[in-house]
C-alpha cells in the first residue's frame, strides 16, 4: 500500500476519490525527496481541509491522476510552505505554477519571527516534527530510509499544517499586498527552470587561469611555511611578522578574515588575500558550471525584505547561486566569469531600473537635491566625486556605504580608509550635499530601535535582526526600507503585461536588473495611448511609462550585449 491517510475522518478511502473526482477549490501540498541534497521525490502529502491528510508514494499507480488531477490543475490553489522548492522539486511533472499560494511568503509578511513549520504549527493547534528529529529517532540519514508509515504521517500532518496556515495568515496580514505579491512565485518559477547557456570554452579558459594563480600564491606561502588554507596557520604566522590580530570570541585562535588581513600592511597578508580570492573564485564560480550545457538557479522572495535572492536547490541539481557570480571578479589580466554565461539568441537584452536604490533613497526621504540630481538624468556618483576629489568608485562606494551604515569606523571599512578624521570629514561634507537624506536615515535607526520593525514604500512591515546586536540592527533599519521598496519597483516592473510577454525569454533577475535572451525593443512594446503620466499628460513614450511604474522617476536603461559580462 503506498497511500496513506492521517485525521479524524471516518471514511478516509471516500474522501480520498472525492479529492481525485472533484478537485477542491484550495488544497496544500507537501513533497518529500530523498534528503536535503538529492530532491529526488519520494511522494506528496496532500491536504484540503486542515484536517485530514493523504499522502501518495510517486510509485503508486495513482500518482499520475493526482499529477494530472490536482497538481497540474491551474483552477485548483495549491499551497505550499516554501513553493520555489517544492515547485523545483515537481518540475520534471509539469505542476501548474500559475495558481500558487505559499504559507512561508505570508509568514514573511508579518513583522515576527519567521519559524520553522513545525514551530509554526502551533499557531493553527496542529503538531508534526522535523525531518531531522525523525532521522535521528530511527537513526538514519536519509528520509528514504525512513519507514514509510513514518514518511507518510509526517508528510500528511505537514499539509494539513500548510492548510491551516493558510486560513490563519489571511485573516492576519494584509491581504491586497499579498496577492500583489502573489504573481512573483510564478514569475520566478518561469525564469529559474530556463537556465543559461554556458560557454564551455571560457569556462576552461577561467579555470585555467584561476588554477594557476592559486598554485602561485599557495607556493608564495608554502616557501614560508605557511599553509594559506588554515586559518589557524595564518594566524599563527602573522602573528609571529608582528601583526595584531584580535582573538576570536572563543579565545581558541586568532582572527584571520579578510576584513582584518585588508588592514595588514604586512605584504603576506596580501598574498594570502590573493590566494583566497582566486581559490573561491575557482571552487565556486567556475568549478561547479564544467561540462554543463546550461546553468540553473532557484530564485525566491527573500525573507525580511522580500529581495529576490538566487539558491540551489541542493548539491545533486545543477542549480547554484547566479546572483552571486561576480561583476568585476577580474583582478589584472582575468577574464570576465559573467561572460561565460551566454545568450542562446545571439544578444542579451540587459533592462536595469538605473541606480534604484539610491533613486529609492531619494523618494523616502525626499531629499530635494538628489531628487533634482535623479530628475535630470545626472549621475550622483560624479556629483559627489566633484565635490569631494574622490574618484569616482570611492564616491560611489561613499553613497551606497551611507545606506549600509552611517557611523566613521563603517564608512572607513567600507572605504579601505585608516585616517578616521579624514573619513569625518569627509562625512560631514557628505552631510550639507543631501541633508535630508541624511535626516532620514538617523530617523529610520531611531524608529527601528524603538519598534522593531521598519516599513518599505508599500507598508510592507519588516522584522529588524535583534538578535545580532544594535549596530546591526540600525545598519538594517537604514537599508531594510530601501531595499524592500526597490524590490517593489521590480515587482512593478516584472509585472508589467509588457513585460509578462517577455516572460518566455528572461532568464535571469538580478538585483535592478533583468536579463532577456535576445533583442528587445522597449520603444516597439505595445503602449495602451489612453495611459496618462504623473502630470496626467498622454503617455506615448514607452519608457516614459516604465520610468513611472512606481510613482517617482526610475528610468529604465537598456543594454544590449554579446555576453552577461
Amino acid at each position: 500500500m503506498t497511500i496513506a491517510h492521517y485525521g479524524p475522518s471516518p471514511n478516509p478511502l471516500e474522501d480520498w476519490h472525492t479529492l481525485l473526482e472533484s478537485p477542491p477549490e484550495r488544497i496544500a501540498i507537501d513533497t518529500e525527496t530523498v534528503s536535503i541534497n538529492d530532491i529526488t521525490l519520494l511522494g506528496v502529502g496532500l491536504c484540503s481541509d486542515g484536517d485530514n491528510g493523504f499522502y501518495i508514494s510517486h510509485e503508486d499507480p495513482e500518482f499520475g491522476d493526482v499529477v494530472d488531477i490536482i497538481l497540474q490543475n491551474p483552477y485548483t490553489s495549491k499551497v505550499y510552505h516554501n513553493a520555489p522548492f517544492d515547485l523545483r522539486v515537481l518540475r520534471a511533472y509539469e505542476a501548474d505554477i500559475t495558481n500558487i499560494d505559499d504559507t512561508l511568503l505570508m509568514a514573511r509578511l508579518l513583522p515576527e519571527p519567521v519559524a520553522t513549520l513545525e514551530d509554526l504549527a502551533f499557531w493553527v493547534g496542529r503538531q508534526t516534527n522535523s525531518m531531522r528529529t525523525l532521522m535521528d529517532a530511527f537513526r538514519v540519514s536519509k528520509a528514504s530510509e525512513l519507514p514509510f508509515e513514518v514518511l507518510a504521517e509526517k508528510c500528511c500532518r505537514d499539509s494539513i499544517v500548510t492548510r491551516a496556515l493558510y486560513d490563519y495568515y489571511a485573516s492576519n496580514i494584509d491581504m491586497d499586498y499579498y496577492h500583489w505579491l502573489r504573481p512573483m512565485i510564478s514569475i520566478f518559477n518561469r525564469i529559474s527552470r530556463q537556465g543559461l547557456k554556458l560557454d564551455q570554452d571560457r569556462l576552461q579558459e577561467l579555470n585555467k587561469y584561476y588554477l594557476q594563480k592559486v598554485s602561485l600564491y599557495r607556493q608564495l606561502c608554502t616557501a614560508q611555511g605557511v599553509n594559506p588554507a588554515s586559518p589557524q596557520q595564518v594566524g599563527y604566522y602573522l602573528a609571529s611578522r608582528g601583526n595584531f590580530l584580535p582573538l576570536s570570541k572563543k579565545g581558541s585562535q586568532l582572527v584571520t578574515d579578510d576584513e582584518h588581513l585588508i588592514k595588514l600592511k604586512d605584504p603576506m597578508s596580501h598574498v594570502i588575500l590573493n590566494f583566497r580570492h582566486h581559490s573561491k573564485m575557482e571552487s565556486t564560480y567556475i568549478r561547479p558550471f564544467l561540462g554543463l550545457a546550461r546553468a540553473y538557479t532557484t530564485l525566491r522572495m527573500d525573507g525580511r525584505t522580500g529581495r529576490a535572492n538566487s539558491t540551489k536547490a541542493g548539491q545533486d541539481q545543477p542549480d547554484r547561486n547566479l546572483q552571486n557570480i561576480p561583476k568585476q571578479a577580474e583582478r589584472g589580466d582575468a577574464p570576465s566569469i559573467r561572460g561565460a554565461f551566454i545568450p542562446d539568441n545571439g544578444v542579451f537584452t540587459k533592462l536595469d531600473q538605473s541606480q534604484g536604490e539610491l533613486r529609492v533613497l531619494a523618494e523616502l526621504s525626499q531629499d530635494q537635491a538628489m531628487i533634482d540630481i535623479f530628475l535630470a538624468n545626472e549621475d550622483i556618483h560624479g556629483y559627489v566625486q566633484q565635490r569631494t576629489g574622490l574618484t569616482r568608485t570611492l564616491a560611489k562606494n561613499l553613497n551606497f556605504g551611507l545606506m549600509y551604515g552611517g557611523d566613521v569606523q563603517t564608512i572607513a571599512d567600507f572605504l579601505h580608509w585608516t585616517n578616521l578624521s579624514l573619513v569625518e570629514e569627509l562625512l560631514a561634507r557628505h552631510r550639507t550635499m543631501f541633508p535630508r537624506a541624511w535626516e532620514w536615515l538617523e530617523d529610520q535607526e531611531k524608529l527601528g530601535l524603538s519598534q522593531g520593525y521598519v516599513t518599505t514604500r508599500r507598508g510592507r512591515k519588516m522584522l529588524l535582526p535583534v538578535e545580532q546586536g544594535e549596530k546591526h540592527m540600525r545598519n538594517c533599519a537604514r537599508n531594510y526600507p530601501i531595499q524592500g521598496t526597490a524590490f517593489e519597483c521590480m515587482v512593478d516592473l516584472m509585472t508589467e503585461p509588457t513585460i509578462i510577454e517577455h516572460l518566455d525569454i528572461t532568464r535571469l533577475q538580478v538585483h535592478d536588473e533583468l536579463i532577456m535572451d535576445g533583442v528587445v525593443v522597449v520603444e516597439d512594446m505595445k503602449l495602451n495611448p489612453t495611459e496618462t503620466s504623473k502630470e496626467g499628460h498622454p503617455v506615448y513614450d514607452v519608457r516614459e511609462r516604465m520610468a513611472w511604474l512606481s510613482g517617482f522617476y526610475l528610468p529604465l536603461q537598456v543594454q544590449y550585449v554579446e555576453r552577461w559580462g
